[in-house]
């Protein structure tokens, strides 16, 4: 047993002797220290590079080599992070004998026993000439660029592994370069399934040396599974004239993806709009002239003749197709509006009060109302048809399988970055209004296609819901996004404008109080063009009802025939100019106490005109809403 363990103390000398011998003869300067920072063993070029004999410097503190000030300053913050990481490196200001002072760089680390205890620190230090000390600057501040910089850069091997990429990287994917390369997340895995042969292809391109032809985008989902669109930019890295790996630049360009698939929403929604409104304006002509006749046809019949249910038939199909025009004039900006301020919150809470009954029984409602939102100046029966289509929608698509329908409405604040999202509008004060389901969700195609007029992927549905939605809010000076994910659900997001403080709601002496009692029927003479046919649609709802024609002579012999039904005859004063009078003339000649009013810009002055000699009555172009309804009478 003696001899054993003369063996292993022999052993463990010649350990330790081998070991001095290594540090004292390493070029760089080594220097071990206890706990407390006290200087326990240096090597000669420790010593030699402070001015000291490695003999007097065990025992005296380990801050004799640095000057008080960058002790305090750099040194100690060092020491810190040395403590609270276990290895530290960096570039440290050294102090020798003589005030002597040179940089030089440091690796240290906390050296511990087999229990994991803290026994001392060693310290590396290389002596930096000008020349290494501006190449370690130059890296430095490299560092800094790549790891502060607003793009991502990334470095990856051939088997698509990252090797490195910095703090945008990191925020753009979710993952951080330590759980991208533990969990051997690849680049190629980020990338969308309908992208991933393309990119293939074109690395494999500049794999062969083709010419970059600049960044290509792709799309990729990150940690979260959010949906995004990057711009990438990628070289080959090269070792020996071998290609060892991919380095580039990744750059988020989602919000301008999202701006332009907007503005080009947007494109096609007017173009689409001023296609619909000159097809319905003229349409809406027709429809007049088939519900009246109808109407005039009825009124002449008796309810037991064999045509009635016929014609009944008719006006009923016809008023379907008004209420169709209704709804594509409307999407189109060219119906009348009467907004007021109005609180979104309490507009939510009337229309799910009277929609709740429709809501299937497998789907449970979130309302989160901040009392706090300011009023929006909008249409109360524009707004209520566009929380009523997305409410249906949302309900539609989780009728199956269940889920939750949440609503939200909360102020929102959009400031300059925020508006970059949203470029339509201008930063400032909104209401948000969120609609989130846990449905079936949209693919990408459908979600181009989602404001659309007449698109639907629903049987029964005329697919004209988010087209409107889509134009009311824009009229209303607002936006709407949609977010969905197939099979997890779809979020639509719609901002308006919060309501100027100096709009009061409208008094009680200036609006027009309209209660339907009865029918009056309006003879309307003018042009295809004439901003009155906007004006027209409020009339049908309150009872009157409107012959439209554009040919004065058709429309006299309409009212020639039917002269008692008609209690007011609109003309344009452009279709008056040649046969005006006459035609003046031919409608008293048939009914007396006609009212005749006449549209037009300018009026004759004098009262030996012969439109005032006629009793005719003056409309100023351009024709409000409310200067119809003062003009024409009341319904009896």
């Amino acid at each position: 047993m003696e001899n054993i363990v003369k063996k292993n103390d022999s052993a463990i000398c010649g350990t330790d002797m081998r070991f001095q011998a290594a540090v004292n003869l390493c070029g760089d300067g080594i220097c071990f220290t206890d706990m407390d920072g006290n200087v326990e063993i240096v090597n000669h070029a420790w010593a030699k590079m402070h001015g000291y004999d490695k003999e007097e410097l065990p025992g005296k503190p380990f801050q004799i080599f640095f000057s008080e000030k960058v002790f305090t300053t750099t040194v100690q913050s060092f020491l810190d992070k040395l403590s609270q990481e276990g290895l530290v490196s960096g570039e440290l200001q050294h102090m020798g004998l003589g005030d002597l002072t040179f940089h030089a760089w440091v690796l240290a680390q906390e050296l511990k026993d087999s229990n994991g205890n803290k026994q001392a620190h060693i310290f590396i230090a290389h002596p930096m000439g000008e020349r290494e000390r501006a190449l370690r600057e130059k890296e430095e501040n490299y560092r800094v660029f790549l790891e502060d910089a607003s793009i991502a850069f990334f470095m990856m091997d051939l088997d698509g592994q990252y090797t490195y990429t910095n703090k945008a990287g990191e925020r753009l994917s979710g993952y951080t370069l330590e759980e991208a390369q533990s969990q051997k997340i690849s680049f190629l895995q980020l990338i969308c399934e309908e992208d991933r042969e393309r990119i293939l292809r074109d690395f494999q391109l500049v794999a062969e040396g083709v010419p970059n032809a600049g960044s290509r985008t792709y799309r990729f989902r990150d940690k979260a599974g959010n949906l995004k669109y990057a711009e990438v930019n990628t070289l080959p890295i090269t070792v020996g004239g071998t290609i060892a790996g991919f380095h580039g630049t990744v750059m988020d360009v989602t919000q301008r993806i999202d701006a332009a698939t907007r503005l080009q929403r947007a494109r096609s929604f007017e173009a689409l709009s001023a296609l619909a409104n000159g097809i319905s304006q003229s349409f809406n002509a027709s429809l007049s002239k088939v519900i009246g006749f109808s109407e005039l046809a009825m009124e002449h019949l008796e309810k037991d003749h064999p045509v009635y249910p016929a014609i009944m038939e008719i006006l009923k199909e016809s008023s379907l197709s008004k209420d169709l025009v209704k709804r594509i004039l409307q999407a189109g900006a060219e119906a009348e509006q009467h907004a007021q301020p109005l609180r979104l919150q309490t507009m939510v809470d009337n229309v799910l009060h009277y929609m709740r009954s429709t809501q299937p029984k497998n789907v449970k409602m979130l309302l989160d109302m901040d009392p706090s939102c300011e009023p929006i100046l909008a249409s109360s029966s524009e707004i209520q048809q566009v929380l009523m289509n997305l409410y249906a929608n949302a309900c539609q698509a989780m009728a199956e399988r269940g889920g939750t329908l949440s609503l939200s409405v909360k102020p929102f604040l959009l400031d300059k970055i925020g508006s970059s999202r949203y470029a339509r509008l201008s930063p400032g004060r909104y209401v948000q209004l969120v609609v989130r389901d846990t449905g079936v969700g949209m693919d990408e195609e459908t979600i181009r296609k989602a404001f659309e007029p007449y698109f639907t992927t629903r049987k029964g549905s005329d697919g004209l819901g988010l087209w409107i939605c889509h134009g009311v809010v824009r009229r209303h000076g607002g936006e709407i996004d949609i977010h969905t994910e197939l099979g997890k659900g779809s979020t639509l997001t719609l901002l308006f404008p919060v309501c100027s403080p100096d709009v009061s709601m409208p008094s009680t002496a200036q609006s027009v109080e309209l209660c339907p009692q009865g029918l009056l029927r309006l003879l309307l003479v003018c042009n295809e063009t004439h901003q009155i046919h906007s004006r027209l649609e409020p009339l049908w709802e309150i009872g009157y009802r409107v012959m439209i024609f554009h040919d004065v002579l058709e429309a006299y012999s309409v009212f020639e025939q039917w002269h008692d039904s008609f209690d007011v005859a609109i003309l344009e004063m452009d279709l008056l100019k040649t046969s005006g009078m006459e035609m003046i003339q031919k409608l008293r000649a048939k009914k007396q106490d006609l009212q005749i009013l006449v549209m037009g810009k300018e009026f004759p002055s004098q009262e030996t005109d012969p439109l005032f000699q006629a009793r005719c009555e003056f409309l100023q172009d351009p024709v409000s809403h409310e200067d119809l309804i003062r003009a024409i009478p009341p319904i009896p």
